[in-house]
């Protein structure tokens, strides 16, 4: 199995922020294309949509992707929201297996693993630097793109793709540690 990673270009608020618990300004934006990351919603392979790479060796590819709105006022973080989106249309499968749909699902939970923690940084940062400006959080969310590919690249060679049997189900415990670890950030 493959994932697809990419992340979204990075946009401000509008006018419309507003003050609320866990620094949160607005929804994600999504469309009938998109999936949040739930925890009580799992992936099913009818969400993946799109049409399969020919001559491909992975029986499945997973477009998981992080977006971000924030405020920035007078040099400080005024509020945020980071989603973890599955899109449909991008994914893709030629796997019928649960195996194989599981080992898709944690790609996924790694994304949102990565929002977290973003989140857990973002939620800090007027803490810990005196004026924030664009770069300074661009710099951030360049950072959790590469984390966001690099353990999603670990996963998969740690595990075969699925086909290590014994690297996923340690895998499996990992991400439900990380997540279970950062669930103040959900």
């Amino acid at each position: 199995m493959k994932i697809l990673i990419l992340l979204l270009a990075v946009t401000t608020a509008s006018t419309n922020f507003k003050s609320c618990s866990k620094n949160k300004i607005e929804k994600c934006n999504t469309d009938e294309n998109a999936i949040i990351w739930d925890a009580k919603k799992k992936l099913k392979w009818e969400d993946f949509q799109g049409i399969a790479e020919r001559d491909s060796k992975y029986g499945a590819i997973s477009s998981v992707r992080l977006q971000l709105h924030y405020k920035l006022k007078d040099g400080y973080l005024k509020g945020f929201t980071v989603c973890c989106l599955f899109f449909k249309n991008e994914s893709w499968t030629t796997d019928n297996r649960e195996y194989g749909l599981s080992h898709e699902q944690k790609h996924f939970d790694i994304g949102e693993i990565q929002a977290r923690i973003l989140r857990k940084e973002l939620a800090s940062i007027n803490k810990r630097i005196e004026y924030i400006n664009y770069k300074i959080i661009d710099s951030i969310v360049n950072n959790a793109y590469i984390k966001l590919k690099d353990m999603q690249t670990e996963y998969d060679e740690q595990t075969s793709h699925s086909l290590y049997y014994d690297g996923q189900e340690k895998w499996d415990a990992k991400i439900q540690v990380m997540l279970d670890s950062l669930k103040e950030y959900k």
